[in-house]
């Protein structure tokens, strides 16, 4: 993707995970902000996603969420899991948004084996990109793309 004249491009290594909120006027915002994990891999990779509180030292004694994002492509698709969550704390966001780059319109998606459609599922065929909205859980989602 090329940006503007009037655009800041962002360089992303093949296999990077980047973690991203929308833009926010206050912290207070952030219970009804998602998170997106943006996914630019052709090939298998993984990445740590890590919050706390970001106000006290609660992460000292398991007041925090840790879980281990995975993208694994197949032949005829992609598996990305949202690991287990680690420790005590717990997200205020409702949703999260797993955002593939390199995409094609899929045939199907599953999460956890259940079928994803409507406004959940979102392919841009111009960027390449593939939306899937997922709730904020604390167990493992499996995410199936098919093309």
């Amino acid at each position: 993707m090329n940006a503007g004249i009037d655009e800041l491009p962002l360089f992303v290594p093949e296999g990077a995970v980047l973690f991203r909120a929308p833009v926010i006027e206050s912290t207070a915002e952030w219970p009804a902000a998602e998170l997106t994990f943006e996914i630019f891999a052709r090939q298998a990779t993984r990445r740590e996603y890590y919050e706390d509180d970001g106000a006290s030292f609660a992460y000292r004694e398991k007041g925090y969420f840790k879980r281990e994002i995975s993208f694994t492509p197949a032949a005829g698709g992609v598996t990305v899991a949202l690991g287990d969550a680690q420790g005590g704390f717990s997200p205020k966001h409702r949703d999260n948004v797993v955002l593939l780059h390199f995409a094609r319109k899929p045939s199907a998606v599953r999460l956890n084996g259940t079928p994803v459609a409507g406004s959940a599922v979102r392919f841009d065929p111009e960027q390449r990109t593939l939306a899937v909205r997922v709730p904020q859980s604390r167990d493992r989602l499996t995410l199936a793309v098919e093309w």
